[in-house]
């Protein structure tokens, strides 16, 4: 099982003209690329998702399409807005969600 953690594996600000090209990008796009499943994991902060976590997800959008998410929500409340959030995202990427 690989694991990315944000505060240890920080991303750039996604950028669509120079993400791509930044030094850690192809390392990280393989192992997303190798991914049979992607767990994603989220505080609810005021009922949304973490600033990394869309960050990672514009990242990697193409690399997500046929793969199947599975959404984790850490919320003092139910987490459900922050839940169709991620749903939503991982449709738009042309990817599965579990309900």
């Amino acid at each position: 099982m690989d694991t990315l953690d944000f505060a240890k594996e920080p991303l750039a600000l996604y950028n669509p003209d120079s993400s791509h090209d930044h030094p850690d990008y192809s390392a990280l796009k393989a192992r997303v690329d190798a991914a049979d499943v992607v767990a994603l994991g989220t505080p609810d902060y005021h009922g949304s998702m973490s600033s990394a976590m869309k960050n990672f997800l514009d990242h990697f959008w193409r690399e997500f399409a046929g793969k199947l998410f599975v959404t984790v929500v850490a919320s003092h409340e139910k987490g459900l807005t922050v839940t169709d959030q991620l749903r939503t995202v991982a449709r738009q990427c042309y990817a599965w969600t579990l309900p």
